[in-house]
C-alpha cells in the first residue's frame, strides 16, 4: 500500500490553494487526481485486457462450432458462458480500482496535513472496500446482454451465407468483450479491405490500424498480396486494436472516478472526526478550453455555493458525486473551499 509520506512528496506539490475572495481557501486538487489517475490507469487497462484475452483463450472452438451448426443459441451462450466472463473480469478490476481509491485519498490526507489540517484517511474504511467492489460490478453488468447480441449478430451473418460455422465461432471468440455496437467493427473493416484489394488501392479506407500496419496494408493492397489470409490477420490486428481501445477507455474513467471517490471519502472522513468544519463545501471546477462540453460548462452556474461533502452536484443530466460523471472521459474537477 502507498504510504502518505510517499504520497506527500509526489502529489503535495500538485495541489493549487488559492484565496476564496472572501477569507476562505479553495483547494484545488485537480493535477493531484491526474497524476494518480495517470499513475493507476495503465494497470487498470493492462488487468482488463490480459482477463478478457485469458478468457477468451478457454473458450474451446469445437464446442462453439458444434452449437452453431445445432442452431441452438443457448447451447452457443453456454460454451461462451458470459458470467464467468463477468466474473473474471470483475475480479480483475477490483484491486486496480482499489488501489486508485485508496491514493487520492491518501494523497488528500497528505495535502491537507501540508497545510495543517491533521486529517487522517482510513484506507480500509468499508466505504472504500464497497466502493472497489461496486465499481467492478458496474463495469461488466452489461456483459452478459453484449455476449448474447454479438452471438445473434455473427450467426444472422452466417445464416445469410456470409460466414461459414468455423468463421463465426472464430468471429464470437474474438469480439466477446467488446460493446455490441462494436460486434461488428471488424466484419465491417474485411469487407472494406477485401473491396480495397479488388480495387488495387486503400482509397477510403479509414486509418484504423496503427501506422506501421497501415503501411503494410498499403503495401499488400498495391501489390496485390492482400489475400483472405492478409485479410483475416489484419482483422485480428484491427479486434485487438478495439480490445485494446475499450481498455484504455475504461482506465481512464475508472481511474480518474477511483481518484476522485478517494479524495471525497478522505473530506467526509475528515469532517465525521472534525479535522474539517461541518460547513466546509466542496465546488465542481471545469477545464475552460475549447474542449469544455456544454454539460459541464453548467454545472458551477447550478451549484454557485458549492455543496456539502455528502451532497450532490446538480447537472443537466442529474445529480452525481464526482467526475468522470456525467459522462466518461469528463476532465473536471472538485475543489475544496474551507470558510
Amino acid at each position: 500500500m502507498i504510504g502518505a509520506a510517499t504520497l506527500r512528496s509526489r502529489e503535495v506539490t500538485a495541489l493549487q490553494v488559492h484565496n476564496t475572495g472572501a477569507g476562505g481557501l479553495l483547494f484545488r486538487f485537480h493535477e493531484t487526481i491526474a497524476r494518480i489517475a495517470k499513475r493507476f490507469g495503465n494497470d487498470v487497462a493492462l488487468r482488463w485486457t490480459a482477463a478478457l484475452v485469458k478468457y477468451q483463450g478457454t473458450i474451446n472452438l469445437a464446442q462453439l462450432e458444434s452449437a452453431i451448426a445445432s442452431g441452438n443459441l443457448q447451447a452457443m451462450e453456454a460454451v461462451v458462458n458470459a458470467h464467468a466472463m463477468q466474473q473474471v473480469l470483475e475480479k480483475a478490476m477490483r484491486d486496480p480500482i482499489m488501489q486508485a481509491t485508496r491514493a487520492g485519498g491518501l494523497a488528500s490526507q497528505a495535502a491537507l496535513k501540508a497545510y495543517g489540517i491533521e486529517a487522517d484517511f482510513n484506507a480500509v474504511h468499508p466505504n472504500v472496500i464497497l466502493y472497489a467492489r461496486n465499481r467492478a460490478a458496474a463495469l461488466v453488468t452489461s456483459v452478459p446482454e453484449d455476449v448474447r447480441d454479438t452471438i445473434r449478430l455473427i450467426t444472422a451473418l452466417g445464416a445469410a451465407g456470409r460466414a461459414t460455422v468455423v468463421e463465426q465461432a472464430k468471429m464470437i471468440r474474438e469480439v466477446v468483450g467488446l460493446p455490441r455496437n462494436w460486434a461488428l467493427a471488424p466484419l465491417r473493416f474485411s469487407d472494406e479491405l477485401r473491396a480495397a484489394a479488388q480495387r488495387g488501392s486503400i482509397g477510403t479506407l479509414g486509418r484504423r490500424l496503427s501506422g506501421a500496419d497501415m503501411v503494410k496494408v498499403r503495401a499488400a493492397v498495391e501489390g496485390g498480396t492482400a489475400d483472405s489470409t492478409f485479410i483475416q490477420e489484419m482483422s485480428a490486428t484491427y479486434t485487438q486494436r478495439l480490445i485494446n481501445l475499450r481498455a484504455e477507455t475504461i482506465a481512464r474513467t475508472e481511474s480518474l472516478a477511483a481518484a476522485n471517490y478517494g479524495v471525497h471519502e478522505s473530506w467526509i472522513q475528515a469532517v465525521d472526526d472534525g479535522s474539517l468544519p461541518q460547513d466546509v463545501k466542496r465546488v465542481w471546477i471545469v477545464t475552460p478550453d475549447d474542449r469544455l462540453c456544454p454539460i459541464c460548462i453548467e454545472i458551477p452556474d447550478m451549484n454557485p455555493d458549492g455543496v456539502g461533502v455528502e451532497e450532490q452536484f446538480d447537472t443537466p443530466e442529474g445529480p452525481v458525486d464526482d467526475p468522470p460523471a456525467p459522462h466518461p472521459n469528463c476532465r473536471c474537477s472538485v475543489g475544496l473551499i474551507l470558510p
